[in-house]
């Protein structure tokens, strides 16, 4: 095996300085400030940007993150996005033996049911669906295709389902970075459709998402059509 295969990462980047990037209604900035306020990372500086806030066009953003979209976290010279990629970093560096998990089977079961969320679950069936139900007025909507899409994400969320008859917290016993990934979609999905209760497990997580305080903070105490 190579060095470079066996090399693992080290060092620490400071925090002084720490800007998020991005509204704290949207979607993606959700995860990431919940992730912060459970890390108990309180010491930044979230600027707007995205929609109607623009400065994600801007030359200086485009040199933090060449797509122009957010969130991104800046912290000196250091710019980081994808809000996966910053929750894992955040973890990483101040969540080991918590939220990141300091074992590294672990680990690599929260890593796996975070990739999960972003890639079976969110695109493209859970966007759709999520876009359609929470931007198009009820009244406009067609109801065979709210049903067709519905079923096509229920498919996908029996997964988590039978997972959460297991454990209180998609990847185990206790909160870890996949929650961030992953609870977020929950919270939209439990609000927007009509027949979640045939998946009580996944009502039941919700609920104990529901009752952390930055869970509230962060995440519920936005309407799913938030932008």
């Amino acid at each position: 095996m190579s060095d470079a295969v066996q090399a693992k990462p080290s060092g620490e980047i400071s925090l002084s300085g720490l800007r998020l990037w991005g509204r704290e209604a949207a979607f993606n900035v959700q995860k990431v400030l919940w992730c912060l306020d459970e890390l108990g990372i309180d010491d930044f500086e979230r600027i707007d940007a995205g929609q109607h806030h623009g400065r994600n066009k801007e030359p200086a953003f485009l040199a933090m993150n060449p797509n122009g979209r957010i969130p991104v976290l800046q912290a000196g010279d250091f710019a980081l996005w994808e809000s996966h990629a910053i929750i894992r970093f955040l973890c990483a560096q101040h969540g080991q033996g918590a939220l990141g998990a300091a074992d590294i089977r672990a680990w690599a079961i929260a890593d796996q049911w975070m990739d999960w969320a972003a890639t079976t679950l969110y695109y493209p069936t859970f966007r759709t669906y999520y876009i359609y139900r929470a931007r198009t007025p009820k009244a406009d909507q067609d109801d065979a295709l709210v049903q067709r899409m519905t079923r096509e994400v229920h498919d996908i969320l029996r997964i988590a389902e039978q997972q959460l008859t297991r454990t209180p917290y998609i990847a185990g016993e206790a909160l870890t970075m996949a929650d961030f990934a992953f609870g977020v979609m929950v919270d939209k999905w439990a609000r927007l459709d009509d027949t979640g209760e045939r998946f009580p497990a996944l009502l039941r997580y919700h609920g104990r998402l529901a009752g952390r305080r930055a869970f509230e903070r962060r995440v519920a105490r936005f309407a799913p059509d938030a932008v």
